[in-house]
């Protein structure tokens, strides 16, 4: 074996620790006087990036396998021999830790064919060994239909560890599914019986640990049997011995975060490892995978299934929409950075994949009235919808009749009309499911439109001497509305919902607030900011006067205050949309405990804003402030939240003028959000825009140039289009400090753009400087 070079091991794990796309510059750096040592440090690198290379081996077996040395016995030399009771009969295949032999029983005691592992030589150290022997101990333990069992083991007459277990007939997983080209029910379902598996090991305080496709055969029965406990380690509840990081056999494709940084192994690793192999199984495509310019992507499922990610064909019967929502959700919770954020073991993950597959609300996404009334009416009629609101202004009406029922003597009777209420809304919920049902509609399917119109006929015409619950219940379903872009008819039930409000005898201030402040906004797109901000600041006034009351009114109160701040912004009084906006951070902070998301997103908005006018210092702080908040590892706080804190940030840096800071942050910021999105996302563009201002300021101009192109070059997402204007003349106002020869024509272009109706001000004024002949001229930095 040759002599490795000492220094060879540093400069490795340094490498590997950058991006794909910096470590040539960093071996020409480190080894630019040691040609055979660059040489040595390349062909690691490229067999690192090339092959599911197992990653921390002992550095002289390392070394033997990737410089030229074979100290293994070849396998002709091998076969016909005997490891204990067994006679080698061919390799089954090769793995980081040793070769796969079918060996059978040779010491004429019974006949039996098995799957023997052998250690190769170089790895066959006292830690090894130590580990081998008690892997023995763990795999005794596991009894499960999808665990291949341990038969035997023991060591060689050199001293390297063996185990022989039972010999699988089947197909690798990924094999099995280019062969049987299963629909998604099935993947689903056999990926759950994966997940049983591991979890029963976890029961039994036993982590895989090198969980991967590899290590998983389909028999022909389709039952998936999980293979290679070879690196499990006890979960020691005290005392245990940590993970010995020099010697972790892991493939990196498939390795967790945690065991990249060498830390110890635990039940969340397997999680992770299971996340990667469903994103292969709904995809297939890894989840690590290189672009083009070596750097590492990942991706939710869905987007990678859009075409523009990776180029990726969808598997056969699966589409790009059976993935959004649920199964994203599922796959990326798995996928965690965070330990801690991921299912807490192998069984819950198999939970959320069965309640999927049951048409049930999962675990991963937030726990919301809208997102479980859809499911309910996914595994029901449409006809539901109503029938899920309605039991909402039941809970409404019952919670505040027990609420009621234990005050004071005085208010008894308050208590007996909530309780009438809940009665009424009952009766009124039966009367829809009952109109909604296709067997009295002459077998007609009612639609969710369909529905909600009959509901808000209904509430009116029903419910006329119930203002209160009529009130209640024209709110909710006039949100609904909203939250499906169904703006007139918005307009029209939050109108009534006042109406019914005001006829009242105890008039509800949080609804007057809700559909008023609504309607308000809906004045100022129609053209009367002045009126609009008139109700805003009345609603503000009655909410300031009773915000002590509750955490709904209080909540009510700060959705008034970000209203009143959009409008001021839009309106140009941008200094007292800075006010507003601060009021309604303040307003949420009283309440952040049960509205976290609200609160954060008010908080990032905010900071956003400070960016924007110029208030660097402030925007920092309070995007520092979010990032530091413990309420962000909140499981009901979207992972959105996080990365648009991440990127006002790097806003503020901008503001500061701090764009060297600000340039690594924004290729994270990049990724996160075209990870999350997908490369042509509206929001990955925006930060992609974000990039190329950076580097325009820190005179990189034919990067610039090259990133605003690029973002140019995106088909229309229907974002607004003053957005791709804004790239234009940055665009156009690099290629002139560029001094490129296409500069004039940009600029003509953008000005023409910039001053037209989907233009604004700003931009046409920015614009026309750059047409001017005597306008300021950055050169390209050194």
């Amino acid at each position: 074996m040759p002599e490795v070079d000492a220094r060879l091991a540093p400069l490795l794990r340094a490498a590997l620790d950058l991006p794909a796309s910096e470590q040539a510059a960093f071996i020409q750096r480190e080894c630019a006087a040691d040609a055979g040592l660059r040489r040595q440090l390349e062909r690691l690198l490229d067999l690192d990036r090339s092959a599911s290379l197992p990653l921390d081996v002992p550095l002289d077996a390392l070394a033997a396998n990737l410089l030229g040395a074979d100290d293994e016995d070849a396998p002709d030399e091998l076969t016909g021999s005997r490891i204990g009771p067994y006679r080698l009969i061919e390799v089954l295949g090769k793995g980081g830790m040793g070769a796969v032999w079918l060996a059978e029983r040779a010491d004429g005691e019974f006949e039996q064919q098995v799957a023997l592992k052998l250690i190769r030589l170089g790895m066959d150290s006292e830690h090894v060994k130590r580990q081998f022997r008690h892997e023995r101990e763990l795999l005794a333990r596991l009894r499960h239909p999808n665990i291949a069992a341990l038969i035997d083991g023991g060591l060689d007459d050199r001293g390297r560890p063996w185990f022989a277990m039972e010999r699988v007939e089947g197909r690798p997983l990924g094999a099995w599914v280019r062969d049987r080209h299963p629909d998604l029910p099935a993947r689903l379902q056999l990926f759950a019986k994966l997940c049983l598996a591991v979890a029963h090991a976890h029961q039994h305080l036993i982590v895989h640990r090198d969980l991967k496709p590899s290590n998983v055969l389909v028999q022909a029965d389709g039952e998936p049997r999980l293979l290679d406990f070879g690196i499990a380690k006890l979960v020691e509840q005290e005392g245990g011995e940590h993970t010995a990081t020099q010697h972790r056999f892991l493939t990196r494709d498939f390795a967790a975060p945690e065991q990249l940084r060498g830390e110890p192994a635990g039940t969340s690793t397997d999680v992770y490892a299971l996340g990667l192999i469903l994103f292969e199984l709904l995809t297939g495509a890894r989840y690590r995978k290189l672009d083009k310019s070596g750097g590492e992507i990942t991706l939710r499922p869905s987007m990678v299934l859009a075409g523009d990610a990776s180029g990726n064909t969808a598997p056969a019967g699966i589409a790009r929409g059976d993935l959004r929502g649920d199964l994203d959700a599922i796959v990326m919770h798995a996928l965690a950075l965070d330990p801690e954020r991921r299912y807490p073991g192998a069984q819950q993950l198999a939970d959320d994949v069965r309640r999927y597959l049951d048409g049930k609300p999962i675990e991963a996404r937030p726990d919301s009235f809208v997102y479980r009334a859809s499911k309910f009416v996914r595994r029901n009629r449409a006809a539901m919808v109503v029938g899920a609101l309605g039991v909402l202004g039941l809970l409404l009406a019952s919670g505040v009749a027990i609420t009621q029922a234990v005050q004071k003597t005085a208010e008894a009777e308050r208590a007996r009309v909530a309780l009438r209420q809940s009665e009424t809304v009952r009766d009124f919920t039966t009367s829809i499911f009952l109109e909604a049902d296709p067997a009295r509609a002459k077998g007609a399917e009612t639609t969710v439109g369909e529905v909600l119109a009959a509901a808000r006929q209904r509430v009116a015409k029903d419910l006329a001497s119930e203002p209160e619950v009529a009130a209640q219940l024209l709110d909710q379903i006039g949100n609904t509305y909203v939250s499906l872009g169904e703006d007139s008819l918005a307009r029209a039930t939050l109108a009534q919902a006042l109406v019914f409000n005001q006829r009242a005898q105890r008039p509800s201030l949080t609804i007057a607030a809700s559909a008023g402040g609504r309607l308000a906004y809906y004045r100022y797109q129609d053209g009367d900011a002045a009126a609009a901000l008139g109700e805003l600041d009345a609603l503000i006034e009655r909410l300031q006067a009773t915000a002590d009351r509750d955490a709904e009114t209080i909540a009510q109160l700060a959705k008034m205050h970000e209203f009143k701040g959009t409008i001021l912004y839009a309106s140009g009084n941008k200094e007292a949309a800075r006010a507003a906006s601060k009021a309604a951070v303040a307003t949420w902070r009283r309440v952040r405990g049960d509205y976290a998301s609200a609160y954060l997103f008010a908080a990032v908005g905010l900071s956003d804003l400070d960016a924007a006018l110029g208030h660097g210092e402030d925007a920092l702080k309070g995007a520092e402030e979010v990032l530091a908040d413990p309420l962000l590892n909140s499981k009901d706080v979207p992972p959105a939240l996080l990365a648009n804190a991440r990127g006002v940030r790097v806003r503020a840096l901008q503001a500061l003028g701090r764009h060297a800071e600000a340039e690594p942050l924004l290729r994270e910021v990049i990724a996160e959000f075209g990870a999350q999105y997908g490369p042509g996302a509206a929001m990955t563009r925006y930060w992609r825009y974000r990039y190329a201002e950076t580097l325009h300021a820190l005179g990189r101009l034919h990067e610039a140039q090259s990133v605003a192109d690029a973002v140019l070059a995106l088909p229309p997402d229907g974002t607004a289009a003053y957005r791709r204007i804004r790239v234009q003349v940055l665009a156009a106002e690099i290629a002139r400090d560029r001094h490129a020869g296409d500069a004039a024509s940009r600029i003509a272009t953008a000005t023409t753009d910039a001053c037209g109706k989907d233009g604004n001000a700003d931009l046409c004024a920015k614009a026309r400087v750059l047409a001017a002949p005597d306008a300021p001229v950055q050169g390209e930095a050194e």
